[in-house]
């Protein structure tokens, strides 16, 4: 049963990120903005500490769910296509429990996408210590 639901929801992914959009999606490792304990690095600049608090707020929101997905974050997109803010709103649409712990998510108005990896053991991870993390490697095993 956990194989099958594995594989519904990485057809889920993509249903949501076609062949041809998975060229152009955010591919994020946080691990970059992180000191060796999980929290923000102190020596990254102003406009990292903002994408790295953008992409925390994604990972709450996930992890705090503790679902597979999809759902609405309720997170505001980011974006400004065309100098205007996008009325969007972040939809989580997968979170892979069984592989790397990656976090897939999209904006439905302007088709922002990405997926979010290393956040296990960041200061952003709401999920308690063995909840759905049947699969996920370890920090370490990075």
């Amino acid at each position: 049963m956990i194989f099958s639901l594995l594989r519904l929801s990485r057809q889920t992914v993509y249903n949501y990120f076609g062949q041809e959009e998975m060229k152009y999606f955010w591919k994020t490792d946080v691990r970059q903005y992180l000191d060796e304990q999980g929290n923000l690095h102190p020596s990254i600049t102003r406009s990292s500490i903002i994408i790295a608090g953008y992409f925390g707020r994604i990972i709450s929101a996930a992890t705090r769910q503790a679902t597979f997905g999809p759902f609405c974050s309720g997170i505001k997109c980011r974006r400004r296509p065309h100098s205007k803010p996008c009325p969007g709103r972040i939809n989580v649409i997968y979170v892979d429990h069984l592989g790397d712990g990656s976090i897939f998510w999209h904006c439905p108005e302007c088709r922002d996408k990405g997926r979010i990896y290393g956040w296990i053991g960041s200061c952003w991870d709401e999920m308690r210590e063995g909840e759905n993390r049947s699969g996920i490697k370890s920090r370490a095993a990075y």
